[in-house]
């Protein structure tokens, strides 16, 4: 079996269900009823597939009702169904299906041999024309302006929101995630930023930070976790006593765990590239995307102002932050994503 685009189920049957819903809506006259009459199956189960994941309750759909309506009822290409069937068990079509589901419509189709990146390939197309089915689409969007104590605090307790969501964070920014440094560091306030320290917030603060850590620790066992770094970032970050708030050697210490997390969890993964990115970019299949601005110079002696972060709560927007997420991974440098290479590189960071 080629390996998954994501682990677990619940992220997987949210990004069928979205693209299913895509692609039922480009195809005039497709309601549901008329949809479930083509496909020989009823209408509930046109609308479970198209409600596979409901509160985060994940729901299930028989292999042969999903080939039925997206083969009998939607008549899609051989790639799209494969790629479907790849989100949905990781399964290709066998020769069966084949005669039963494609050959009325596509008198050629033969069984074929995929490899992961084509899959992978195949459902980022289908994503592509999901989300740009329709054009300009009316975005659900919140602004936060301010950067101080209390605007911080309201931060923290938006993410613990968005972290306890189930499902895979994809991840892009300069540097490590407050949330791998050492559990100590989370108990002894060394790791609370300043602005905090400043207002004396820091009993408030404290207890939602570590229990941000403990679902980050979480996630990344059951979920994973793919994220985006830089290299120029990192090493900046490491090498230079002035680029960060943090001291050197707990910084030194973040990156030491952050290699023993990425070796034990199997389905975390970061994939390293040389330019600094300019957004940051936090976002799940759960509807909701994150972006702020980062700076090479993270250390917060300048002052604050302008869009502090963005937040993205509509469907299209957020698949459209995973399409370029998705994107932007298969861009980079095949070892540079490949898990022991960068467990070297992060080792050869620290000073022996």
């Amino acid at each position: 079996m080629p390996a998954l685009l994501f682990p677990q189920k619940i992220d997987r049957f949210r990004l069928i269900q979205f693209l299913f819903r895509r692609i039922r809506e480009q195809q005039p006259g497709r309601r549901q009823q008329v949809l479930g009459v083509k496909a020989g199956v009823s209408q509930a189960s046109v609308s479970r597939l198209e409600n596979l994941v409901i509160d985060d309750n994940v729901k299930n759909i028989q292999r042969d009702k999903l080939l039925s309506i997206i083969c009998h009822g939607l008549n899609l290409p051989q790639d799209d169904v494969e790629a479907l069937l790849w989100l949905y068990d990781g399964v290709s079509l066998g020769a069966f299906e084949v005669d039963r589901y494609l050959k009325n419509y596509i008198p050629n189709a033969a069984v074929g041999t995929f490899r992961s990146d084509e899959l992978r390939q195949a459902v980022l197309s289908l994503l592509d024309r999901a989300v740009e089915h329709g054009g300009p689409h009316k975005a659900s969007v919140e602004m936060r302006f301010k950067a101080d104590a209390t605007a911080r605090l309201a931060e923290v307790k938006e993410l613990l929101e968005y972290e306890e969501r189930p499902g895979q964070r994809l991840f892009i920014t300069t540097i490590p995630t407050s949330l791998v440094h050492p559990a100590s560091a989370f108990d002894t306030g060394e790791i609370v930023p300043p602005v905090i320290k400043a207002a004396g917030c820091e009993s408030t603060f404290q207890p939602l930070h570590k229990r941000r850590q403990e679902l980050f620790l979480r996630n990344i066992e059951r979920f994973g976790e793919r994220s985006i770094h830089s290299k120029r970032a990192l090493e900046h970050y490491v090498k230079d006593r002035d680029a960060h708030f943090t001291t050197l050697d707990q910084r030194r210490l973040q990156i030491k765990n952050w290699i023993q997390l990425l070796t034990a969890n199997e389905h975390y993964e970061i994939g390293l590239e040389d330019e600094v990115p300019q957004l940051e970019l936090c976002v799940k299949t759960t509807p909701v995307a994150l972006i702020r601005g980062v700076s090479e110079d993270r250390n917060q002696k300048n002052p604050f102002w302008g869009v502090h972060h963005i937040f993205w709560r509509d469907e299209i927007s957020v698949f459209s932050f995973i399409l370029s997420f998705e994107q932007r991974w298969i861009n980079i440098q095949t070892d540079h994503r490949d898990k022991k290479w960068v467990v070297k590189w992060l080792e050869n960071l620290l000073p022996s």
